[in-house]
């Protein structure tokens, strides 16, 4: 089993690729390499969900890759398996407790963007590239 970006049609990115380009390699090295462990834990459980790195997440159709983010920040990325593959849809941070109201709505977006890229990869499973 190998670990692919999405790479969206519409806008010519890969959410997860763009997302973890934003980082420092070197200032952020200890992160990445744990974003990249987790992967690898995924990978080694053919994308199963095991807490604490991965979940499934309700009513949508993909689980999520879970880790912090300093002190009071989450990473989110989220994925689902298909055929031999991983793929990597969208990434995103959301505040480790307490949202709600407009946070909430924040984060509902979040994963119904994430959902948008599973239907679009399932019309079109072509829409992805290697790590």
């Amino acid at each position: 089993m190998d670990a692919v970006y999405y790479n969206d049609e519409d806008s010519c990115i890969a959410p997860v690729e763009e997302y973890l380009g934003n980082f420092d390699i070197e200032k952020d090295q200890k992160i990445l390499l744990k974003i990249k462990s987790i992967i690898d834990e995924v990978l080694k459980n053919n994308g199963v969900p095991q807490m604490p790195w991965s979940r499934t997440i309700s009513d949508y159709s993909f689980c999520e890759i879970r880790l912090k983010k300093g002190n009071k920040t989450l990473i989110r990325i989220t994925y689902f398996c298909y055929k031999n593959f991983i793929v990597l849809l969208h990434a995103f941070e959301k505040p480790e407790r307490d949202y709600k109201g407009k946070e909430l709505r924040k984060i509902i977006k979040e994963y119904d963007t994430a959902e948008k890229y599973y239907t679009n990869f399932i019309n079109n499973p072509k829409l992805y590239k290697n790590l």
